[in-house]
């Protein structure tokens, strides 16, 4: 990769920190993709990969618009990724609340997305406060959507990968927020 970058560097007259950036980028791409294709691999071999894909999903869309806790390292990310998504399906086969339950559950992720989100990395900066509201409203709108497809949909077994999944993201939220002092700005000791 390092004549990669000396090559483009040399070719584009690109900046030595431009050249970082570069190289970043394309190291957190491969990391990403390397950690899909193995958690699609298993989820498929295993006759779950729709599951995994709505899992993931929402997964995504919870971390990129509400945060949660972050991994130093790349087999502590994928492992940590893969049990969520693990747990998830897990639980949306063996466990099956009732539509109360369901709304109960949903209307506390609502309550966790307008109390404690965001959680960020302390690798970015403390959020302004029309980040927090941006974070907030899109979260919230997220969940109240999937409040009202797990609802109204209680019964599908993909509707429950939903539930579990959001319910999952809320609790980590939760306890993550609370294990560091309920600050936006979440640092992680080693």
């Amino acid at each position: 990769m390092k004549k990669f970058l000396n090559h483009i560097q040399n070719a584009y007259g690109y900046s030595n920190y431009e050249i970082e950036l570069i190289k970043y980028f394309i190291l957190t791409m491969a990391s990403e993709l390397s950690k899909l294709v193995l958690i699609f691999a298993f989820f498929t071999y295993t006759g779950h990969f729709i599951e995994c894909l709505i899992a993931l999903s929402v997964l995504l869309f919870l971390r990129s618009s509400a945060g949660g806790f972050h991994c130093e390292h790349y087999i502590t990310c994928f492992l940590l990724s893969f049990l969520f998504i693990y747990v998830t399906i897990f639980l949306s086969e063996t466990v099956h609340p009732n539509p109360f339950l369901i709304f109960i559950g949903m209307l506390f992720n609502l309550l966790v997305a307008y109390f404690m989100v965001p959680v960020v990395s302390h690798h970015r900066p403390v959020p302004n406060e029309q980040l927090i509201k941006n974070s907030r409203k899109a979260n919230f709108a997220f969940l109240f959507i999937c409040l009202l497809a797990t609802t109204a949909f209680h019964t599908s077994h993909y509707t429950g990968v939903i539930f579990w999944m959001c319910l999952l993201h809320s609790i980590q939220l939760l306890v993550t927020k609370l294990d560091k002092g309920g600050k936006y700005h979440v640092t992680q000791s080693h």
